[in-house]
C-alpha cells in the first residue's frame, strides 16, 4: 500500500463521513457553543493553515534526521524532505478533528472550569515543565524524538492553556472525548502503516517503549496534535475567550510579536548549525523590528524611523551611537524617543 492509498482507504471515507454529517445538521455549526456560522467557519478553515505553517519545518527536519522515513516506491514526491502527502495529512488530520469537535459541540453551549485560575496557571506550568523536558531530551540521540515532540509542541499548549485552560474543563468531557477519538484511531491506522512499511521510525531515535509495533512516541505524537487542534478550536469559538482577548488587546503590541519571532528562532540553532547565518540574519530582522514597533509605540512612526536612519547613517555611526559631533547631552536618538530637545547641540 502507498501513501496515497493508505489516505485513500483510512482518511479520507472518515472525513467525507464527517463533512455528510455537518452538512445535514440542524441549526448552527458549533450550536449552542457558539451560534454564529461565520465565525465558527473562519476558525475551522484557518487551522488547517496554522498547522500547516506551523508543522512544516519541524516535519522536515524529523525527515532530514532519519526519524521519519518514507521508502521512494510509497509516496508520489516531496517538497524539501517531506512527501506531498505528509502535507495532505496535516491539513486531513485537522479537519476531521475539527468536525468531530464541531458535532460533538452541538450536545450543550460553554461552560468555565471552576477555580480557573488554579486551572489555568497549575495547566501552564505543568506544560511548561514538559517543554523543558523535552528540551533536555533534545541532547540525547534515544530521546530526540520525545524532546523533538515536547519542545514543539508543549510551549504552545502551554500559552493556550494560560488564556483559557478554564474555558476547555469548562466542558472537560467534550475535550477529552473530542481529543481521544480521533487519536485512537489514528494510532491503529498508524501501526498498520508501520507494520507495512508505509513509513518507518528509526528505533535510534526512540526510547523503545512499544504498543505492538507502535512506539511510544508516535503515540504521544498523535495525541498532542490532536491536543492543539481541540484547545485552539475550543477556544477561538469560546464566547468568554473573544471577552478575554478584548481586555488583552490594549497590552498587545507589534514589538512583542517580533521579539517573540526573535527568540523562536534561535530555538532551531542546535538543532540546524549549518542554518545558523540564515537564523541569525532572520533573529536579528525580528529584534530590529521589534526595536523600530517599540520606538513607534512611544513616540509615533515618523520619530522611530527618523530616529532610526539619523543612527544608522554615516553621521550616526562617525558620532558614535548617535551622538552628534559636539554634542555633551549624550545619544541623540534617546532624546528624540524620550522627548527631550539637545539643546546643548550647536
Amino acid at each position: 500500500m502507498s501513501y496515497l492509498q493508505y489516505h485513500l482507504v483510512f482518511i479520507l471515507p472518515v472525513l467525507l463521513v464527517l463533512a455528510a454529517l455537518t452538512a445535514r445538521r440542524r441549526g448552527p455549526l458549533a450550536g449552542p457553543y457558539n451560534p454564529d456560522d461565520r465565525w465558527s467557519w473562519s476558525w475551522f478553515w484557518a487551522l488547517p493553515l496554522v498547522a500547516t505553517v506551523y508543522t512544516t519545518p519541524w516535519d522536515n527536519y524529523l525527515v532530514f534526521r532519519e526519524v521519519w522515513s518514507y521508502p521512494p516506491e510509497r509516496v508520489l514526491g516531496r517538497l524539501g524532505y517531506v512527501p506531498y502527502e505528509e502535507y495532505a495529512f496535516f491539513i486531513l488530520q485537522t479537519l476531521i478533528s475539527g468536525l468531530l469537535l464541531l458535532l460533538l459541540m452541538r450536545r450543550g453551549p460553554a461552560r468555565v472550569a471552576a477555580r480557573p485560575e488554579l486551572v489555568r496557571w497549575g495547566g501552564a506550568a505543568l506544560l511548561l515543565g514538559l517543554a523543558f523536558v523535552g528540551a533536555l531530551c533534545l541532547r540525547q540521540e534515544r530521546t530526540l524524538y520525545l524532546g523533538l515532540i515536547l519542545a514543539w509542541a508543549m510551549p504552545v499548549l502551554a500559552g493556550q492553556w494560560a488564556f483559557g485552560g478554564d474555558l476547555l474543563l469548562g466542558r472537560a468531557r467534550l475535550f477529552w472525548t473530542a481529543t481521544l477519538l480521533p487519536t485512537t484511531y489514528l494510532w491503529l491506522t498508524d501501526a498498520y502503516a508501520i507494520s507495512n512499511g508505509i513509513w518507518q521510525i528509526s528505533p535510534r531515535y526512540t526510547v523503545g517503549l512499544n504498543l505492538g509495533r507502535l512506539p511510544f512516541e508516535e503515540m504521544l505524537f498523535f495525541l498532542v496534535t490532536n491536543l492543539l487542534v481541540v484547545t485552539g478550536l475550543m477556544l477561538f469559538l469560546h464566547p468568554a475567550a473573544l471577552e478575554r482577548l478584548g481586555r488583552a488587546r490594549p497590552y498587545l503590541r507589534p514589538w512583542l510579536g517580533f521579539a517573540a519571532l526573535y527568540l523562536l528562532l534561535k530555538i532551531p540553532v542546535p538543532l540546524w548549525p549549518g542554518g545558523f547565518p540564515l537564523l541569525g540574519t532572520l533573529s536579528t530582522g525580528f529584534l530590529c523590528l521589534a526595536a523600530l514597533s517599540y520606538a513607534a509605540d512611544r513616540v509615533g512612526w515618523g520619530r522611530a524611523v527618523s530616529c532610526c536612519c539619523w543612527a544608522a547613517g554615516p553621521a550616526g555611526w562617525s558620532s558614535g551611537s548617535g551622538v552628534r559631533p559636539g554634542c555633551r547631552s549624550g545619544s541623540t536618538a534617546t532624546r528624540v524617543l524620550l522627548h527631550q530637545p539637545c539643546w546643548e547641540c550647536p
